[in-house]
């Protein structure tokens, strides 16, 4: 566990992207359907929406008063 998101290939199982942003280690991931979007949430009590094209961080919700699973 620890605040990095890593992406890799599914054929090649090569690295794709790393998501740096969490202050915190990260605890859950999904994907849009379309597979544009990640979005990571963790013990940082935040959530962060991240484009897969270039790995930026969309947009960052914190809202919460505990850790997100």
């Amino acid at each position: 566990m620890n605040n990095i998101v890593s992406i890799y290939y599914c054929d090649s199982h090569k690295l794709y992207l790393e998501l740096y942003g969490h202050s915190l280690p990260v605890l859950t991931f999904a994907y849009t359907s379309d597979d544009t979007i990640v979005i990571s949430a963790g013990a940082d009590k935040s959530i962060k929406l991240w484009a897969t094209d270039f790995g930026n961080c969309k947009k960052t919700l914190k809202a919460h008063k505990a850790e997100v699973i």
